[in-house]
């Protein structure tokens, strides 16, 4: 699965990209199969939602489960991120972001760099985030949102944005973005794009979604009666890998092995 030079051009214009039904319903329902059971462990792997029982985030998935160990080295996955960064990278996270129906739950305004270098002493923002629909995403079960060419100064290179720590908003504690910057890039996205100020990241389960460490994006609770999960993937070169080992492995893993080199030209 090559990016082609449109999809190139979307994700380094905008700072994400949807790949509509990349994987089939029957691939989806052999891993979506396997989360009720890894939900069932309570481990510091399993984060639950502020006010109830229901797990939000599961990580470490590629290390508890086989269908999952699978997954992270699919070359569907893995193809489009060495074509962005074509050279030696690791698993630095997995998870599945849980949004079960009626979840008040929310993500905050924020950038993952934010995190990355606070957390784990990364250098530079050139971690990539890649996720897996495991429902389908509408606009009122929590989708994804970002904020087009937010990952990106005037200049056009990637931007650090300033961040606060948050341990207020949610049951887990993120580097977050205050409103001011919020604004700032909001106004600048209805300029560079047209107006096209947010998105939300729609579409069947099996879609994935690939976006970079500096680009602005939340979540809102699901208002629907409809579950979300998302599958997420983030990797990162071994060249820009942590200096700061404090958070447990499923926070952030210490095994620097390469993905499998799938010979990208790019």
């Amino acid at each position: 699965m090559h990016l082609n030079q449109h999809q190139l051009d979307t994700i380094h214009r905008d700072g994400f990209l949807l790949l509509p039904s990349l994987f089939s319903n029957s691939e989806i329902d052999r891993l979506s199969e396997r989360l009720p059971a890894l939900w069932s462990e309570r481990c510091q792997a399993n984060i639950l939602e502020k006010d109830s029982d229901t797990v939000r985030m599961t990580l470490a998935l590629h290390k508890r489960d086989k269908r999952f160990a699978e997954l992270v080295v699919d070359p569907r996955l893995v193809t489009p991120a060495q074509q962005l960064r074509p050279e030696p990278l690791y698993i630095q996270q997995t998870k599945v972001n849980n949004k079960a129906p009626n979840s008040k739950d929310i993500w905050q305004w924020h950038h993952d760099f934010g995190n990355h270098r606070i957390n784990d002493g990364i250098a530079r923002p050139l971690a990539l985030n890649i996720h897996v629909f495991l429902d389908d995403v509408d606009h009122f079960n929590g989708p994804i949102c970002f904020i087009p060419g937010s990952h990106v100064a005037k200049d056009d290179t990637l931007i650090d944005h300033n961040v606060f720590y948050d341990d207020q908003t949610s049951s887990f504690a993120v580097w977050a973005v205050d409103d001011d910057v919020v604004k700032h890039r909001l106004l600048a996205a209805e300029k560079r794009q047209a107006g096209r100020s947010i998105v939300a990241a729609t579409g069947v389960r099996g879609s994935a979604l690939i976006f970079f460490d500096t680009t602005l994006h939340c979540s809102p609770a699901n208002i629907s009666l409809n579950k979300r999960s998302i599958f997420s993937m983030i990797v990162n070169p071994v060249s820009n890998k942590y200096t700061i080992d404090t958070r447990p492995d499923h926070l952030h893993h210490k095994d620097l092995t390469p993905l499998p080199n799938y010979a990208v030209a790019v």
